[in-house]
């Protein structure tokens, strides 16, 4: 378990965080997920880059866009936003943001990363 009360792994076949929220814990109707260390919370989406300096306290820059659909605004990284910043179409954006991986977070973790990254 991470600082931050997620549970992180890296899979060493691929070298890529995955963020264990099981099921259960993530309720889709009430935008909800179940964190260890801070309680039932409103979820944030943070690309995965932005997921990985939770773990390592690394710096990576941050950038947002709310859409008012959830706990937090979905955050990406300067890596990402330097992507986002060459998409000219509908359908380069949709492969934009399955390209950040974004991981599903609670609001209070989601608020430390912003902390971390703002920096």
């Amino acid at each position: 378990m991470s600082a931050t009360g997620v549970d992180f792994e890296i899979n060493n076949s691929t070298n890529d965080l995955e963020v264990k929220i099981l099921s259960n814990l993530y309720d889709m109707n009430q935008k909800t997920v179940a964190c260890s260390l801070h309680g039932t919370q409103k979820i944030g989406l943070l690309c995965t880059h932005l997921a990985h300096s939770l773990l390592d306290q690394s710096s990576v820059g941050f950038h947002e866009y709310n859409d008012g659909d959830l706990g937090r605004p979905d955050a990406w990284c300067h890596e990402c936003d330097a992507k986002l910043q060459k998409v000219t179409g509908d359908s380069e954006q949709e492969q934009w943001f399955l390209a950040c991986d974004y991981k599903i977070l609670c609001a209070s973790c989601w608020d430390e990363a912003k902390e971390l990254n703002i920096r």
